[in-house]
Protein backbone atom coordinates (compact mmCIF):
# COMPACT_ATOMS: atom_id res chain seq x y z
CA UNK A 1 0.00 0.00 0.00
CA UNK A 2 1.34 3.42 -0.90
CA UNK A 3 -0.63 5.17 1.83
CA UNK A 4 -2.32 8.52 1.41
CA UNK A 5 -1.67 10.17 -1.94
CA UNK A 6 -3.06 13.57 -0.92
CA UNK A 7 -1.57 15.06 2.26
CA UNK A 8 -0.75 18.41 3.87
CA UNK A 9 -3.15 20.52 1.78
CA UNK A 10 -6.25 22.05 3.41
CA UNK A 11 -8.86 19.33 3.85
CA UNK A 12 -6.40 16.45 3.91
CA UNK A 13 -4.49 14.45 6.50
CA UNK A 14 -1.21 16.01 7.58
CA UNK A 15 -0.02 13.64 10.33
CA UNK A 16 -1.08 11.34 13.14
CA UNK A 17 -0.01 11.33 16.76
CA UNK A 18 0.19 8.49 19.24
CA UNK A 19 -0.52 9.20 22.91
CA UNK A 20 0.80 6.33 25.02
CA UNK A 21 1.65 5.56 28.64
CA UNK A 22 4.72 3.56 27.47
CA UNK A 23 6.64 5.40 24.71
CA UNK A 24 9.64 3.07 24.84
CA UNK A 25 7.48 0.00 24.27
CA UNK A 26 5.49 1.73 21.53
CA UNK A 27 8.70 2.86 19.79
CA UNK A 28 10.08 -0.68 19.83
CA UNK A 29 6.79 -2.07 18.50
CA UNK A 30 6.49 0.32 15.53
CA UNK A 31 10.19 0.11 14.73
CA UNK A 32 9.93 -3.71 14.53
CA UNK A 33 6.53 -3.82 12.80
CA UNK A 34 6.88 -1.01 10.25
CA UNK A 35 10.57 -0.17 10.15
CA UNK A 36 9.98 3.34 11.51
CA UNK A 37 12.70 5.13 13.43
CA UNK A 38 12.07 7.33 16.45
CA UNK A 39 13.76 10.53 17.47
CA UNK A 40 13.30 12.58 20.66
CA UNK A 41 12.13 16.03 19.61
CA UNK A 42 11.70 17.57 23.05
CA UNK A 43 13.56 16.15 26.08
CA UNK A 44 11.41 17.97 28.65
CA UNK A 45 8.07 16.62 27.42
CA UNK A 46 9.38 13.34 26.00
CA UNK A 47 7.80 14.12 22.62
CA UNK A 48 9.19 11.96 19.80
CA UNK A 49 8.81 11.76 16.06
CA UNK A 50 8.32 8.64 13.98
CA UNK A 51 10.15 8.79 10.67
CA UNK A 52 10.34 6.76 7.49
CA UNK A 53 13.83 7.51 6.25
CA UNK A 54 14.13 11.27 6.75
CA UNK A 55 10.41 11.95 6.29
CA UNK A 56 8.27 12.75 9.33
CA UNK A 57 5.48 10.19 9.51
CA UNK A 58 3.88 10.71 12.93
CA UNK A 59 4.42 12.03 16.43
CA UNK A 60 4.30 10.34 19.82
CA UNK A 61 3.75 11.82 23.25
CA UNK A 62 3.76 10.26 26.71
CA UNK A 63 0.28 10.30 28.26
CA UNK A 64 -0.77 8.25 31.28
CA UNK A 65 -4.24 9.81 31.58
CA UNK A 66 -5.89 7.41 29.12
CA UNK A 67 -5.31 4.21 27.14
CA UNK A 68 -2.96 4.49 24.16
CA UNK A 69 -4.66 6.05 21.13
CA UNK A 70 -3.93 7.55 17.72
CA UNK A 71 -5.25 11.00 16.74
CA UNK A 72 -5.35 12.25 13.13
CA UNK A 73 -4.40 15.84 12.25
CA UNK A 74 -6.07 17.52 9.26
CA UNK A 75 -4.76 20.68 7.59
CA UNK A 76 -7.07 23.69 7.35
CA UNK A 77 -6.54 27.06 5.66
CA UNK A 78 -7.91 28.95 8.69
CA UNK A 79 -8.05 27.33 12.11
CA UNK A 80 -10.39 30.00 13.49
CA UNK A 81 -12.87 29.55 10.61
CA UNK A 82 -12.71 25.75 10.91
CA UNK A 83 -13.38 25.88 14.67
CA UNK A 84 -16.43 28.04 14.08
CA UNK A 85 -17.72 25.62 11.42
CA UNK A 86 -17.10 22.67 13.77
CA UNK A 87 -19.02 24.32 16.61
CA UNK A 88 -21.95 25.24 14.34
CA UNK A 89 -22.04 21.67 12.98
CA UNK A 90 -22.40 20.05 16.40
CA UNK A 91 -18.74 19.43 17.24
CA UNK A 92 -16.93 20.64 20.32
CA UNK A 93 -13.49 22.06 20.99
CA UNK A 94 -11.52 19.82 23.36
CA UNK A 95 -8.29 21.87 23.30
CA UNK A 96 -8.39 25.52 22.25
CA UNK A 97 -5.79 26.67 19.68
CA UNK A 98 -2.16 26.09 20.67
CA UNK A 99 0.72 27.83 18.90
CA UNK A 100 3.72 25.67 17.98
CA UNK A 101 6.78 26.50 15.84
CA UNK A 102 5.13 25.19 12.64
CA UNK A 103 1.76 26.92 13.18
CA UNK A 104 -1.34 26.34 15.32
CA UNK A 105 -3.50 23.35 16.18
CA UNK A 106 -6.66 22.58 18.15
CA UNK A 107 -8.32 19.34 19.23
CA UNK A 108 -11.99 18.73 18.48
CA UNK A 109 -14.61 16.11 19.14
CA UNK A 110 -17.09 15.35 16.38
CA UNK A 111 -20.81 15.01 17.25
CA UNK A 112 -20.26 11.32 18.06
CA UNK A 113 -17.29 12.06 20.36
CA UNK A 114 -14.43 10.98 18.06
CA UNK A 115 -11.36 13.17 18.60
CA UNK A 116 -9.38 14.78 15.80
CA UNK A 117 -7.00 17.72 15.50
CA UNK A 118 -6.93 20.55 13.01
CA UNK A 119 -3.67 22.21 11.98
CA UNK A 120 -2.96 25.55 10.32
CA UNK A 121 0.63 26.20 9.33
CA UNK A 122 3.61 25.05 7.33
CA UNK A 123 4.31 21.37 6.75
CA UNK A 124 7.53 19.96 5.32
CA UNK A 125 6.72 17.43 2.59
Amino acid sequence: SIGATWVNDPGSLTMTELATPDPDRAAAFYEALLGWTTEVVDEASGYRSFKVGERLNAGMRPDTSMPANWVPYFTVASLDDALERARSSGGGVVVEPVTIPAGRFAALADPQGAVLCLFEGEVDD
